[in-house]
């Protein structure tokens, strides 16, 4: 059975359930429960918490409707606990239909992940929701608030049970700790911020949770809230006011161009199903090989003549690089207040452009709002990205090339930087954004389809990689990016302090980056191996892939040849880039 899902629209959620998953009649829910620890009697821990808190929810008022969302099978001995409460599995995800889930990394963010995808499915089946509950600890109602917030979900009340989240355990300064940690520090803050309500049991407890939201700049003190002996008056908020849906922004697609029209036709066409009448489409071509502008030209000309919103090609004397390209496009747009970029050789996805165009009318404090990546061709995999987040800005890029800014923000940045010709232009926007305190917004969505492993820019220059990362830090620290002289110093410190770390070897690589190691010494003669060799690289896989496919047989051994090629994938440790 087909099934709609986030990350692809053939089937939901793990593919190994779907033949068995059975979804409940279509109702409305008065309360949704989540739970990522193990749900057993003794167990410890917020598990052995819900259960305590089922128990004494369902003696109150016994006719009420709970969905419980866990990580895991219930534990036989937790089961004459849970009767007449309805449990779903949502089992935390690595892998998506044969692809890999990148930036999920973290087994907390792995089940908040699946449980708000798992709850979008209901919606989509009739379900509706009246309360949910998560715990604090882990960032569990993460996602879930994201869809909420940006009119994804539909969910009355939203309520924070607090145990502790995991930064009140962080001991010493933050250079410590991981990327990853700091970034679920700052999605532990966001949920903190954004439910409606924020329950506990021990003032103390709240009042270190209080002190910790503080340094972020809000008062959660008006939101607390200490159980009491009612349950169901304690975890429900007050009803929150409708949200008006706001007019739509005209957006300007932006696709800059270099020699590349054996693509963008496919671009085109997914552009033109994204825009509406009163958008704009505009293509840069960056001083292209003269078959190259003539081919273009008759391919607008061609498509423009089938109707739709017309696409406009704007030539440059001279090629000037990706940024340049962007910059001249969003200076020839006429009435665009939001700007969709997307690269000649990628794609974009109209439903999850339609997800992002709603989140960033709805939410008018954000700049700048993304979904995810889906990689194809020689390398196939999901990034999930992440919202913008200053502690780990200059080691990661939170977002993919293909983000919707508001016009507004974006000129007021100067746009982006010329002089990153060869990589990393829009990680460099991306890190001024962040800085600047504008906010940048993952939408659970896919977006861009991003096409991998072809003769691209960055493939054609990766000796500069090194180079191109010390130029981003140089930029930021010159770059006026606030008009507060204060944050801009600060900014341009961390740049400075990043610089250094980098020529160390003490930040993470970037997209493409390498760090030099001693060559290993040459291995002994062997006899000739079956496997050709050991570490696989992922073209060759897909190549493998491609030739099974086109082989006549039976379907048992197709199944067994890429079940074989998966292994050699993991075992043989294919790079990902």
């Amino acid at each position: 059975m087909a099934r709609e899902g986030l990350f692809d629209d053939l089937d939901w959620a793990n593919e190994a359930n779907a033949p068995f998953y059975v979804w409940p009649a279509a109702r409305r829910w008065d309360l949704v429960l989540t739970c990522g620890d193990r749900l057993a009697p003794g167990a410890g821990g917020v598990g052995e918490d819900i259960l305590q808190l089922v128990a004494a929810l369902k003696a109150e008022a016994p006719g009420r409707a709970i969905l419980l969302i866990c990580a895991e099978p219930v534990d036989a001995q937790a089961k004459p606990a849970l009767a007449g409460v309805c449990v779903l599995v949502a089992p935390p995800r690595r892998y998506a239909f044969g692809r890999y889930v990148h930036f999920l990394e973290a087994a907390e963010l792995r089940f908040a992940y699946a449980a708000a995808e798992l709850l979008a499915e209901l919606q989509r089946r009739g379900h509706e929701f009246a309360l949910a509950c998560c715990p604090d600890r882990g960032a569990e109602a993460f996602y879930l608030q994201k869809m909420r917030r940006h009119g994804q979900l539909r969910i009355d009340g939203l309520t924070l049970r607090l145990y502790g989240p995991t930064a009140l355990d962080m001991a010493g300064p933050l250079c410590d700790v991981s990327p990853q940690t700091r970034n679920l520090l700052v999605e532990e803050i966001a949920c903190l911020q954004r439910a409606d309500l924020l329950a506990h049991r021990d003032d103390a407890l709240f009042a270190r949770v209080a002190e910790l939201c503080q340094r972020f700049g809000f008062d959660p003190a008006p939101r607390g809230r200490r159980e009491g002996a009612s349950l169901w008056s304690a975890l429900t908020p007050p009803p929150q006011p409708a949200r008006a849906e706001p007019a739509d922004l005209p957006v300007g697609f932006v696709i800059p161009h270099f020699n590349a029209t054996e693509y963008i036709e496919d671009c085109l066409i997914s552009t033109r199903a994204c825009a509406e009448d009163d958008d704009e489409i505009l293509v840069v071509d960056d001083a292209s090989r003269a078959d190259e502008k003539t081919a273009l030209r008759a391919m607008i000309a061609r498509l423009n003549a089938e109707g739709g919103v017309q696409i406009v090609l704007h030539e440059l004397p001279h090629n000037s690089g990706p940024a340049a390209a962007r910059n001249a496009g969003v200076a020839r747009l006429t009435r665009a207040q939001a700007l969709q970029f997307i690269d000649a050789d990628d794609a974009l996805n109209p439903d999850g452009f339609r997800a992002t165009r709603r989140a960033l009318r709805l939410n008018p404090d954000l700049a700048m709002v993304y979904g995810l990546q889906r990689n194809f061709g020689a390398d196939r995999f999901y990034w999930v990205t992440m919202d913008a987040n200053p502690l780990t800005a200059f080691e990661e890029n939170y977002c993919h090339s293909a983000p919707l800014v508001r016009r507004a923000a974006f000129e007021a940045l100067g746009g982006q930087t010329p002089g990153m010709r060869y990589h990393y232009e829009d990680w460099e926007f991306n890190v001024r954004l962040c800085l600047s305190g504008l906010a940048g917004e993952l939408v659970i969505a896919q977006t861009q389809h991003y096409r991998m492993g072809h003769a691209s820019r960055t493939l054609a220059h990766l000796d500069r990689l090194d180079r191109s990362r010390q130029d981003l830090f140089a930029h930021i620290a010159r770059a006026p990016l606030s008009g507060d002289p204060r944050r801009d110093r600060l900014a341009a410190t961390l740049a400075n302090y990043a610089s250094m770390l980098e020529r160390a070897g003490l930040l993470q690589p970037g997209a493409g980056q390498r760090r030099d190691t001693p060559d290993p010494p040459a291995p002994e003669p062997e006899p000739e191996p079956i496997v050709e060799r050991r570490t696989v690289e992922i073209v060759e896989i897909v190549d493998l892939e491609e030739r099974i496919k086109a082989l006549p047989l039976p379907l048992w051994r197709r199944k067994l040849a890429r079940f074989a090629l998966s292994a050699s994938r993991r075992i043989g440790g294919a790079r990902r880039k």
